[in-house]
This record gives C-alpha cells, structure tokens and sequence, in this order.
C-alpha cells in the first residue's frame, strides 16, 4: 500500500493515558501521531480548559450531586472537583501549549482543537467570547501554523473564518444529518465525517472537489482497512500506536 495515512490521535493517545490530559497528548505526539484532536470549552472566568463533556456529572466525583455545567465554573471552582478517577486532570489549553512547545513537535505537527458549543442551553458562553478567548491563547501560546480548528457548530467556524480566514477549519458532519456540500463551504480543506456513513462515492467526490476526508473515529483493524480501501486521507483513532503500526505493516506487506 503507497498510500499516506493522516494519523489523528483522538483526545490523545487515550487508550493508554486519560484522555484530554496532558499527559495523554504528548504520549501521542512521541508515538508519532500527525495531529492530536482535543475538546475546548470556556469556563466562567474566559479560561479556555480541555474536557470533553458539557456536563460533569454526579457518578465522576465524590462529591457532587447534580450536573454542574462546565462553562457555569470558574477554573478554582473546576480544580476543586474531586473525582473519582484520579488520572482525570483537566489541564487549561495552555498548559497543553506550553506543554507541546517545550517537546518541539515536527513542522507538519497540528493540534486539532474542537471549540465546543451547547447550542440548546441558552447559558452557554457566546460564539464571539469562546473564539476570542480561544484565539487569545492560541496567539499568546502557540502558534496558527500548527492549529487547526474543528467544531460541530458550523455558525461558529464561520464567525472564525470572518475574524481569520487562514485559520484552517474542519467541519465536523453529524451522522444524524450529514451534510457534505455545506461542509464544503466552511472546510479550508479537510472535512471531518463519522466512520459509519462513509462510502466509496462521498470519497471520490469529494477528492474531485479538491477536498480531503478525517474520518472519526475508528479503533479496529478491519475499520482502518476498510477505510484504506477507500481511499480516505486521515483518520482519527484512540489507538495510534496501533494504526501506526498498521500502516507501517500493511505498507511493507
């Protein structure tokens, strides 16, 4: 097999170390993964940290008894939860940057940062204060070259492409109601589509439009291959020691 293969590691290497930690993103940058994917939510206080969940919920800690949600907390407020899994460290996006900067990533290195937007709670932080404070930090931290920006709110990468248009965008397709041509329209180039609805022909017609595809996220061998078969370009997996691995073996076979 000739073909490259767009390694993505999903919140990390997260089958080995917690995901979204520290800990877990540079484990994937030293496997040799090209990318790492990470969720960024905006707390109370304009803190940009890495989690997944909107909600922390009760059954995560040992002390809480509601849904608390996580942009209603401020970063002492989040660093004072107590939970039950004692890997979960929720670090501030720059504590990642800082992080990644002193590991010097390769030149073709990006993290891909998936800005995280509760359109049906009418308390959520607004679109204009979640980039501002995430475009601040990227500025302050990091570096645009090595970022890219994903998000399944597609009003909110077109607000970015107004405040930057070099910034590059991946729209995230929803399984439920996958939208393509739309997603072309906000793609600076890659578009990020569930592994379940992936065919032959969305391939190929989106490489005749110049478009390349991130498929999330697939974790099995028979799951790469089939997506190999199809001509994708990247794929974002929790396992990528073990894709590496795979790519490697199926390109010496």
């Amino acid at each position: 097999m000739k073909q490259h293969l767009h390694v993505q590691a999903h919140r990390g290497a997260s089958l080995e170390a917690y995901e979204n930690t520290v800990e877990s993103i540079l484990q994937a940058v030293e496997l040799g993964a090209h990318s790492v994917e990470c969720d960024i939510h905006l707390l109370k206080d304009h803190h940009c940290v890495v989690f997944h969940d909107f909600f922390i919920k009760p059954q995560q800690t040992t002390h809480c008894s509601v849904e608390r949600f996580i942009s209603h907390l401020t970063w002492s407020e989040l660093q004072a939860v107590q939970w039950k899994e004692p890997r979960l460290k929720i670090p501030l996006l720059q504590e990642v940057l800082v992080a990644l900067k002193k590991i010097k990533v390769p030149q073709e290195f990006w993290l891909d940062c998936e800005l995280k937007y509760d359109i049906k709670n009418v308390e959520s932080p607004t679109r204009e204060a979640i980039l501002n404070h995430f475009m601040s930090c990227i500025e302050t931290f990091w570096s645009w070259n090595h970022t890219v920006v994903r998000s399944f709110d597609w009003e909110l990468l077109d607000l970015l492409a107004v405040k930057n248009p070099n910034i590059r965008r991946i729209p995230l397709v929803d399984r439920r109601n996958p939208d393509f041509l739309g997603a072309q329209k906000i793609s600076t180039g890659w578009i990020a589509p569930p592994k379940e609805i992936v065919t032959e022909a969305q391939v190929l017609a989106l490489k005749k439009s110049g478009f390349q595809l991130m498929v999330y996220t697939a974790n099995e061998s028979h799951e790469w291959q089939r997506l190999l078969d199809l001509g994708v370009e990247g794929i974002t997996t929790d396992d990528p020691r073990g894709l590496l691995k795979y790519v490697q073996h199926q390109a010496n076979a």
